[in-house]
């Protein structure tokens, strides 16, 4: 072996002596916990260039870091989440094509890289084109990321799932200790203090509990004893928190996700331990779960979406009135991704209900009609159709040891669906990256081919 000469040696010192400096820089210029993450940043990018699937792990269980509000580029710029995540897609895709790894689309995959085709053809008529590259180049690595998962083996994806889980708790907690008294005004349809925690909206955090809990109960369902207890605590945690953020659409998504969960009798069970952990948390004076008032104020904001007068006055439906004619003044293409908020004063959608400026149109279905046409929407059709197949497929063998993880994916994706209606939670990159991932987990648990062993019982049962 040659050994190194004196260059090299210079470049490891001046190297060593630069990452002293940032180290320095950023303890004296941001934080001390800055600068303590930055050795764990380094390691994460090393191990993300190697094993892309890392970079995944890393990600998710980075969603927490948001609360220090770290952009990468200033406030337009990346969350730490956010970067690996575009450093583990951008790592996938460079894999996928002259790596010798599996890398497998699924029809799925290739009805969203078409709409991406149709989003960056916006850059031609949006009025922001910023936006839509952004949007254009996250999706990009996002879907490389859902190829990368469903190309991984069912463990890979298992791993996946409880990185998923065990984000969902964490962020919990955090919605837990920062919330306080809640109150409701205005009939209920205005909600003071409302849950955050990491995210820069109740809603958003909701959207991510969402997709986290229905994960960490299959989890819980499963035989390793290893996991039970950690998994039953963080959907315990994700519960409390989603319930917090007040949220109407993330509640009632999460309902219908809870009631497919249901037809499968281990979660029967596991709900009766999940509900005596958060009685346990009740117990020891969490001030935001153990209020009765506070509990009173999720049943009253609840009670809003049956309320006709709360419903009338609901501004979604002026969105919904005023978006047909934007769809029709820009049918093929739309107004570009990420676009809406900026045509949307020119069809008087400003300061309606109170609310100053309108992003989206409350709905995926229009929002996507709007912003890339009426061919987008046809693909993102194709693409849930896709998916929703893929689905069904991974519900075959209720014997199979994977099967609660299958039917929990579809119940988290179902119930943000459910929500999506009133909503577009695919806006924000975190949820949009969440949601790719699932699917990659889910079209992994379709395309897997062992059977279970004869006369073996599910590994399912709590």
């Amino acid at each position: 072996m040659t050994r190194a000469g004196p260059t090299v040696y210079l470049i490891l010192a001046l190297a060593g002596l630069g990452g002293l400096s940032a180290v320095l820089l950023l303890a004296y210029f941001v934080s001390p916990l800055a600068a303590a993450a930055l050795p764990v940043a380094a390691i994460v990018v090393v191990a993300t260039l190697f094993r892309p699937l890392w970079g995944v792990y890393a990600a998710l269980l980075a969603v927490p870091l948001e609360i220090l509000e770290l952009r990468l580029g200033g406030d337009a710029g990346l969350s730490p989440s956010e970067a690996v995540l575009l450093l583990a897609g951008g790592m996938a895709l460079v894999q996928g094509i002259i790596g010798d790894r599996p890398f497998r689309p699924h029809f799925a995959h290739l009805a969203l890289g078409l709409l991406l085709v149709v989003m960056a053809m916006g850059l031609i008529v949006a009025e922001d084109r910023f936006l839509v590259a952004k949007v254009v180049i996250m999706w990009t690595a996002f879907l490389a990321l859902s190829i990368l998962v469903a190309s991984a083996s069912a463990k890979d994806a298992d791993r996946v799932l409880i990185s998923l889980a065990l984000a969902g708790g964490i962020v919990g907690l955090i919605a837990i200790v920062t919330t306080g008294d809640q109150e409701l005004i205005v009939g209920g349809t205005v909600a003071n203090n409302r849950a955050e925690a990491t995210f820069a909206h109740s809603n958003v955090l909701a959207f991510f509990l969402l997709l986290s809990i229905p994960p960490a109960l299959a989890l819980a369902s499963r035989r390793a004893p290893r996991l039970r207890i950690p998994m039953l605590v963080s959907a315990g945690l994700a519960l409390a928190g989603l319930l917090l953020t007040l949220s109407r659409g993330g509640l009632v998504g999460l309902g219908l996700a809870l009631l497919i969960l249901l037809a499968w009798r281990p979660y029967r069970r596991t709900a009766l331990v999940l509900l005596a952990v958060i009685t346990a948390f009740a117990m020891i004076n969490l001030e935001a779960l153990s209020s009765p008032d506070e509990l009173t104020v999720v049943g009253d904001r609840l009670s809003t979406l049956t309320n006709p007068d709360v419903v009338r006055t609901d501004p979604r439906f002026a969105i919904w009135a005023s978006t047909p004619a934007i769809i029709l003044d820009h049918p093929l293409i739309g107004v570009g991704a990420s676009n809406y908020g900026e045509v949307a004063p020119g069809y008087g959608l400003s300061g309606i209900a109170g609310l100053s400026y309108v992003d989206h149109a409350h709905n995926i279905l229009l929002t996507f009609a709007a912003e890339t046409g009426l061919v987008g929407l046809v693909l993102a059709l194709l693409f849930a159709c896709s998916v929703g197949w893929a689905g069904v497929r991974s519900l075959r063998g209720r014997h199979d040891s994977r099967f609660p993880l299958a039917l929990s994916l579809c119940a988290a994706l179902t119930g943000l669906a459910l929500t999506s209606m009133g909503e577009y939670p695919i806006r924000t990159n975190v949820i949009m990256a969440t949601v790719m991932i699932e699917v990659g987990a889910l079209i992994s648990y379709a395309r897997r081919e062992t059977e279970p062993t004869p006369g073996r019982p599910p590994d399912t049962v709590v």
